[in-house]
C-alpha cells in the first residue's frame, strides 16, 4: 500500500470536516428518506459530491493521483457523512454492513473509471502516457514492498520494471505485446506465485495461462493492456491480503534463501 505519509495529504481540517457534516445533516433533512435503497442513494450522492468539492477547493487533480489516494478522501469524507447520517439515526435504519457495501461500490466504481481513463488514452494517436505510468509506478513499488529488505528482490523488479524506458517505447508507440508479456511474466512467475497464499496459487495460475493465450490474440492495445494490467493489480492486493503477519515470519526464512 502507499506510504502513510501520503495518505496524511487528505487530512480533512475540522472546519471543512464541519461544513460536510452540516450541508449532509441539512441535506437529509430536506429529502424524504422512506428507504434503505434511497438512504444508499442518498450517501453515494453527497460523497461523489463532496469529494469533487473537496477536490476543487485543494486543487487537487483527482485523475492523476493513484487509485489508493482517492480512496483514502474517499474513506475520509464517508466517515463524516456516516457520523452525520448517526446524527439522524431516527429517520431510517442503515447497518454499519450496509455502509461497508456502500463503500465498496464506491471503490469500484473509481476503479473502473481509472481503467476507462488508461484505455482512452491508449486509444489517441499521440499516446498519453501518464495515467499508465502512474499505474505502473504503483504495481512496481507494491511488488517491492512485499519483500520490503530484500535488496535483491528490489534490484530485480527495478530492472524488469524499468518505468523510464516504459515511458519511452509508449511515447515511440514501440510498446507492444511481448512489451507487456515480459513485464506480467516476470510479476506472475517470480513474484506472486512465489510469495502468494497457498489457497490463491491455483487462481493466479489459471488467469495466467489465460492471459498467455491473450497475448496470441489480435485485440487492440488499449483493451489488451488495461484488461491484463486489471488482472495484475487484483492479484497484487490478493498477494497483499494473504501476507499477515503471521505468514510474513514464515516466509522469511524462505525470502532470504532466494
Amino acid at each position: 500500500m502507499l506510504n502513510i505519509l501520503v495518505y496524511c495529504n487528505f487530512m480533512i481540517s475540522k472546519q471543512i470536516e464541519k461544513m460536510i457534516f452540516d450541508r449532509t445533516v441539512n441535506k437529509f433533512q430536506e429529502s424524504e428518506i422512506d428507504s434503505e435503497a434511497k438512504l444508499e442513494k442518498f450517501i453515494d450522492k453527497r460523497l461523489w459530491i463532496e469529494m469533487h468539492a473537496y477536490a476543487k477547493f485543494k486543487n487537487i487533480d483527482v485523475l492523476n493521483r493513484p487509485v489508493d489516494e482517492m480512496i483514502s478522501l474517499r474513506t475520509e469524507i464517508l466517515n463524516i457523512i456516516k457520523r452525520a447520517y448517526d446524527s439522524q439515526v431516527m429517520h431510517v435504519s442503515l447497518s454499519d454492513k450496509n455502509i461497508e457495501k456502500l463503500s465498496d461500490q464506491c471503490k469500484e466504481n473509481m476503479h473502473n473509471a481509472f481503467w476507462d481513463l488508461i484505455a482512452d488514452d491508449l486509444q489517441q494517436e499521440t499516446i498519453k502516457t501518464d495515467h499508465i505510468i502512474v499505474l505502473l509506478e504503483e504495481i512496481r513499488d507494491r511488488i517491492i514492498n512485499l519483500t520490503p529488505n530484500n535488496n535483491s528482490f528490489r534490484e530485480e523488479t527495478l530492472e524488469n520494471i524499468n518505468i523510464k524506458y516504459l515511458e519511452n517505447l509508449f511515447k515511440h508507440k514501440l510498446f507492444c505485446n511481448d512489451s507487456l508479456q515480459g513485464i506480467v511474466g516476470f510479476i506472475v512467475e517470480e513474484r506472486l506465485l512465489k510469495l502468494c497464499a497457498p489457497n490463491y496459487d491455483k487462481e493466479i495460475r489459471e488467469w495466467y495461462n489465460d492471459i498467455c493465450e491473450e497475448f496470441k490474440s489480435v485485440q487492440p492495445f488499449h483493451i489488451t493492456v488495461p484488461k491484463i494490467l486489471k488482472g495484475v493489480y487484483k492479484y497484487i492486493e490478493l498477494t497483499e491480503q494473504g501476507m499477515t503477519k503471521d505468514n510474513l515470519k514464515a516466509f522469511g526464512k524462505f525470502i532470504e534463501r532466494l
